[in-house]
């Protein structure tokens, strides 16, 4: 038999982002080639799942509800009996990134198909039909809200705060980085009235260097003439006190 599921489009649940999947439509058409060899020695109409083996022997028949997606001839038997795909199909949406379930419906129907029962006359005019019994759903219109509000938190908020962190720490490391490479050292500034009296200040020491220089060399030469000379112990040159 073929594969039973298809995908059919995106969609959003609950404020998630989901695959829709539904029953693949002609998964019970024996018709088809790929799916005659599940028609042996009892071949039932398209639509019809021969299950008479799991319930001993007994002539069972598995179906979608009222007969959805089968032969006509199955319908035209029975009166009341009208498939609606909306009301009668099966499909389940999950979550894209996870595989989370987060709405589905399975819908099956069990049928009695009946064979010839010589020695019943009372039967015989049920001869090769199939009488449908009653059909079953089993499905989950959304999740709880609390699950729901984790889930919505972890999918859909905690992503949006990772891409908002990994680029803020992006552009913080490059800010970092750019600034320690093109980083300069301060220049200290003189202005010109600083450097003016800086220069008169070391002409002032000069000019008072000159005359204590000149001062003690006359002391010397006046000592000379005098026939006395006597070296001072130490002889500091700078500005006078």
């Amino acid at each position: 038999m073929t594969r039973c599921d298809e995908y059919v489009e995106d969609a959003v649940v609950d404020g998630m982002k989901a695959y829709h999947f539904r029953f693949k439509e002609g998964a019970l058409n024996y018709s088809r080639e790929e799916n005659q060899c599940y028609c042996k020695e009892r071949c039932l109409p398209s639509g019809l799942i021969d299950a008479e083996s799991c319930y001993y022997g007994f002539p069972i028949a598995l179906s979608y509800p009222h007969f959805y997606e089968g032969d006509p001839k199955l319908t035209e038997a029975v009166d009341g009996i009208k498939a609606i795909p909306e009301e009668h199909s099966s499909y389940f949406y999950m979550q894209v990134d996870v595989g989370l379930p987060l709405r589905m419906a399975a819908r099956s129907q069990i049928n009695m198909a009946l064979r010839g029962m010589p020695g019943i006359s009372r039967v015989e005019k049920f001869r090769n039909m199939v009488i449908p019994l009653l059909w079953t759903e089993l499905s989950m219109e959304g999740l709880p809200p609390s699950l729901l509000m984790h889930f919505h938190i972890l999918l859909n908020i905690l992503p949006v705060v990772q891409t908002v962190g990994i680029i803020v720490l992006f552009i913080s490391g490059v800010i970092t980085i750019g600034s320690a490479l093109f980083r300069r050292r301060p220049v200290s500034v003189i202005s010109v009235e600083d450097e003016k009296d800086d220069q008169e200040e070391e002409v002032v020491k000069k000019t008072v260097e000159e005359e204590e220089e000149e001062k003690y060399h006359s002391l010397l030469m006046g000592d000379a003439k005098k026939g006395s000379i006597h070296w001072p112990r130490r002889i500091s040159i700078g500005p006078s006190a």
